[in-house]
């Protein structure tokens, strides 16, 4: 038990240092923690149950961004963001770093606020991410490296309004009995939503664009 307590007061003394930084700073500390987090976690087999255990904390923080411009400028900055956050989270290339009950945890790496008059249908913002690159890459190529991302997004994007990058990460749950080998294994996500909007509405009223399979679960937002 003063193990336990222990863990919890360092635990809440590194993040309060940990959300003082800023901008970059930040970027690097989450994708860090994201690092250690994964590589860190111990599954626990007892019997015919797993039982996931994260050691280290995760420190990563929502950031607030203003963007304007003319509607490819917007475009572009919204992929950029969607881009870095991938990144943050290290390319999507593990499950289970959130950690939380089963199916879709998110988490929600940058708050945008568009500064600008625009309109964007879903289907302007697929075609630019299909045709615009970035250092000789397609972005949508850059969204799927190394692993392949499920990408959703608002049927409409509009300006003067405000929206969220969220990164969602598949779990198993904290426990679970595995049927088949890698039956755990799924694609994570890379999600431009309406805060308005419930998480049950995104699947049903939002654009899907996913590499692969992967389906589209409702989201739980972490922390």
């Amino acid at each position: 038990m003063i193990v336990i307590i222990g863990f919890i007061v360092v635990f809440a003394v590194v993040r309060m240092f940990a959300s003082k930084a800023e901008g970059t700073q930040l970027e690097m500390q989450c994708r860090a923690s994201v690092l250690a987090r994964a590589k860190s976690l111990v599954n626990v087999e007892v019997g015919v149950v797993k039982v996931n255990v994260h050691v280290a904390p995760l420190l990563c923080f929502t950031q607030e961004k203003t963007i304007k411009g003319n509607e490819e400028e917007v475009m572009e900055r919204l992929a950029e963001l969607m881009l870095r956050c991938k990144w943050m989270f290290a390319d999507g290339r593990y499950n289970n770093v959130l950690g939380g009950e089963s199916g879709d945890q998110c988490f929600p790496c940058y708050t945008v606020k568009i500064d600008s008059d625009v309109d964007i249908a879903a289907w302007e913002f697929n075609e630019f991410l299909r045709t615009k690159k970035k250092k000789d890459k397609l972005l949508w190529n850059l969204l799927q490296e190394p692993v392949g991302m499920r990408v959703l997004i608002p049927k409409e994007i509009k300006g003067k309004h405000i929206y969220q990058v969220i990164y969602s990460d598949f779990s198993k749950g904290r426990w679970y009995v595995p049927v088949l080998e890698g039956e755990d294994k799924e694609l994570n996500g890379i999600y431009l939503v309406d805060p308005n909007d419930m998480p049950k509405t995104w699947y049903r009223f939002y654009q899907k664009f996913f590499w692969g399979e992967g389906a589209y679960e409702p989201c739980k937002i972490w922390g």
